[in-house]
């Protein structure tokens, strides 16, 4: 015996501050609230098969329809699948939305200078431009946080 203890028992205790070894803080991650965690920015979040950026781009621009096939099947367990397809559910009801608006003001703008037809029409093209450009975006680089649209998808989904 040589009087020093095996290590992690017993000996000088921990200088202030410092935690014991093995007694660490939980690192951050899908469970707990550092990055990519509920509650914490999404930065940190990153797609884990090969597939995950793919179908993550399909979101923005098949609104509805990939985003519940995500959410219903097993790709739900892909963090980076999963904000994406929250996002996507945000982004095509706002797509909706200005859709119905802009029909209105389209008619009614229409109706007054009918000449405005012509022109007009090239503002439906504003959802779909957009969704191919963030789309682009999550495939090429993985990005995961929008200006506007993931602060809006945190506020609907709490779990994110």
């Amino acid at each position: 015996m040589s009087g020093t203890p095996p290590p992690g028992q017993g000996g000088p205790p921990p200088e202030h501050g410092t935690p014991p070894p093995g007694q660490g803080a939980p690192p951050p991650g899908p469970g707990g609230q550092g990055p990519g965690g509920p509650g914490g920015d999404l930065s940190g979040v990153q797609p884990q098969a090969d597939n995950d950026k793919l179908i993550s781009a399909l979101c923005y621009i098949f609104w509805f329809l990939v985003p519940i096939i995500i959410l219903v099947t097993d790709m739900k367990d892909s963090r980076f699948a999963k904000v994406h397809a929250y996002q996507g559910l945000v982004f095509g009801a706002v797509g909706v939305a200005f859709y119905i608006i802009y029909g209105i003001l389209w008619v009614v703008m229409t109706s007054i200078l009918w000449f405005l037809a012509c022109i007009l029409w090239v503002g439906y093209f504003v959802p779909l431009l957009l969704g191919l450009y963030i789309a682009y975006k999550v495939y090429s680089q993985g990005a995961v946080e929008f200006p506007g649209l993931t602060d809006a998808t945190k506020a609907v989904f709490k779990d994110l």
